[in-house]
């Protein structure tokens, strides 16, 4: 059940150029599931309030959401917060998350889509649950990778996570896919993705064409799981 509560902002980490994850004092005693998401209220305004999904997993003693500054008038409030600030968040909410015993997952993601997923690895690498998961992640170029180094590290950690880098405007000396991801590369880097849940998390004419191309391999839409970011 969702609760509402207000919390201190505690930090800033830049993840990319213009891609913020903005942390936030976790109370005693709140707990959510990796993947879902919350509303923000700002201080300014009670009528800025927006869904922002946990980046952060339950296993750490923090909240945090990240998300690109678009210059939008919630994004420059929200980028104007001082550290201390006060914030009235209401989580937590949906169903992107793991489904009981699936023991194999692939994640099809496009830029700040990253989040929730990031959520739900990190959970399940902290946990040691063996869940096997491959990430196909796909940007414009490598300087828009988010999470890098954390993605860099669970794939390290037991090899429980393996990731598949997709760059679009790729330099000279990338030795990975070129592009978007394709029905191909799905084929190539995740030979037994009948056997997988597929969690697709990005813009929405990204989250449509993996709807499209998971049909075109028939894969089952009941293994299929879908968050869409609007408006970023």
């Amino acid at each position: 059940m969702a609760k509402k509560f207000e919390t201190e902002l505690t930090d800033k980490v830049p993840r990319t150029a213009d891609c913020v994850s903005f942390r936030f004092a976790r109370p005693p005693g709140f707990d959510y599931v990796a993947g879902q998401f919350l509303f923000i209220t700002l201080p300014s305004d009670a009528s800025l309030r927006k869904p922002f999904s946990f980046s952060s997993s339950p296993t750490e003693d923090l909240l945090e959401f990240t998300t690109h500054l678009s210059g939008s008038d919630f994004k420059k409030a929200l980028d104007g917060l001082p550290l201390g600030a006060i914030v009235t968040i209401e989580a937590p909410y949906g169903q992107f998350t793991l489904r009981e015993g699936v023991g194999k997952i692939a994640f099809l993601s496009g830029g700040i889509g990253i989040t929730p997923i990031r959520s739900i690895a990190k959970y399940v690498v902290d946990t040691g649950q063996g869940v096997d998961m491959v990430l196909l992640y796909s940007n414009r170029d490598v300087t828009a990778v988010a999470f890098r180094d954390d993605l860099d590290a669970m794939s390290a950690a037991g090899r429980t996570l393996r990731v598949v880098h997709c760059i679009g405007d790729a330099p000279n000396d990338w030795t990975g896919y070129r592009g978007r991801i394709t029905k191909e590369i799905v084929q190539a880097e995740v030979a037994d993705y009948v056997e997988r849940f597929f969690y697709i998390c990005g813009p929405p004419a990204m989250v449509a064409a993996m709807r499209g191309l998971l049909g075109e391999l028939d894969v089952d839409a009941e293994r299929i799981v879908v968050e869409s970011f609007a408006g970023y």
